[in-house]
């Protein structure tokens, strides 16, 4: 459209001013705040911004890169933002952290056949949407599975219970995807149990945590969403083994930091990082020297999408199109050069292929696999 309005202009007025070479963004970059804060959704766009940077040739990011932010808290921002951005022409969509809002903004891209990436979202239903929608962040199914596993080798048979957020899409996926991957199975004894409208347990749970029935917890959202949670099992001085999901890594455990950091019990995390330190160095400098701090989990997922993006637009001679730039990231695959490790993809689109380990929290984060067998 942007492309089209732009061409007519110059037609009407080419008897009195000569034409310029008509260009447009070509790769549009969006969020909103529906789930995650601003303030995170900017950590994720500092990060993708740097990656693009360092790594586009040949190309000005300021004449190939258009950013929509929808701020304003509604549930479908998402959506709005991806509007705006094919209002522009863009042959390729990204960002999009969440898996709210990737599973609206794909709706929209998976109709034009454009290329959409999303930097951390990991909703099962992302890996069913065909070969044009991607995400980095690892598969439902995967997180279940390997979670599955540690369970058996760490509590063996004991009962533990699964703590759902039925009101947000990505804890409710999760749960499905346990009790789908538990069925037939007997080996693990997990127990499905969902959050009030206060997000915390009924008092009726509460006490068979009190008389010992459950040895665990597995917590399947955010961690913000968690803090009365864990504020409510301070209180009532239960001190359990959690499981928690990748999302923790990102800056908001700190919404539950004073009460992790005061539990006797490990707190594992299934990470989808394949590295065992915090970050690459060469990555924390770059980091440091642009924004002058340190980087976040959200500040590396937002760097190797950037590194993404600039690699797959690096491979295409001319003018991109919606054709070229898919075809591009197929043949590519596996990206090097990225803060959390090489990632690959399917073909048929989905989630990034990644492995999955078992973390213990410390005071400085989730970063040192090694302790996880540390009981």
């Amino acid at each position: 459209m942007f492309r089209t309005i732009n061409s007519l202009v110059c037609i009407a007025l080419s008897a009195f001013v000569a034409c310029p070479a008509i260009s447009a963004p070509i790769l549009g970059y969006g969020s909103s705040d529906a789930v995650l804060p601003a303030k995170n959704q900017e950590l994720f766009l500092m990060g993708f911004k740097l990656g693009l940077e360092k790594n586009l040739k040949d190309r000005k990011v300021s004449e190939t890169l258009v950013i929509e932010q929808t701020s304003d808290g509604s549930q479908l921002g998402a959506m709005t933002s991806a509007r705006r951005l094919l209002d522009r022409d863009v042959v390729m969509i990204v960002g999009f952290p969440t898996s709210q809002e990737a599973l609206l903004e794909s709706k929209l891209t998976k109709e034009k056949g454009i290329l959409s990436i999303s930097a951390a979202a990991g909703h099962a239903d992302l890996g069913e949407m065909g070969p044009t929608v991607f995400s980095l962040g690892e598969s439902m199914k995967s997180t279940a599975v390997e979670t599955r596993k540690f369970i058996k080798s760490t509590f063996g048979s004991q009962q533990g219970l699964l703590v759902t957020n039925p009101y947000a899409v990505y804890s409710k996926n999760q749960e499905d995807a346990f009790v789908k991957e538990a069925k037939g199975k007997s080996d693990v004894s997990l127990t499905p149990v969902h959050f009030s409208k206060d997000l915390v347990l009924e008092e009726s749970i509460m006490k068979d945590l009190k008389q010992g029935k459950f040895k665990y917890l597995v917590l399947t959202s955010y961690a913000a969403e968690n803090a009365k949670l864990l504020e409510q099992l301070e209180k009532n001085k239960i001190d359990l083994p959690m499981i928690v999901n990748s999302s923790w890594m990102m800056g908001d455990v700190d919404y539950g930091r004073r009460y992790l950091v005061s539990r006797k019990s490990p707190t594992f995390i299934a990470s989808d990082w394949s590295q065992t330190s915090r970050f690459p160095p060469a990555f924390e400098k770059a980091v440091k020297q642009k924004y002058g701090r340190s980087p976040t989990a959200e500040i590396a997922a937002g760097y190797d999408l950037g590194v993404i993006s600039a690699k797959v637009l690096n491979g295409i001679k001319g003018q991109p199109t919606k054709e070229s730039v898919l075809k591009e990231f197929v043949s590519q695959r596996c990206f090097s050069g990225t803060a959390t490790g090489e990632l690959c993809f399917d073909s048929k689109g989905g989630h990034a292929l990644r492995e999955i380990t078992f973390r213990r929290f410390t005071p400085e984060g989730f970063f040192d696999d090694s302790s996880a067998a540390k009981k």
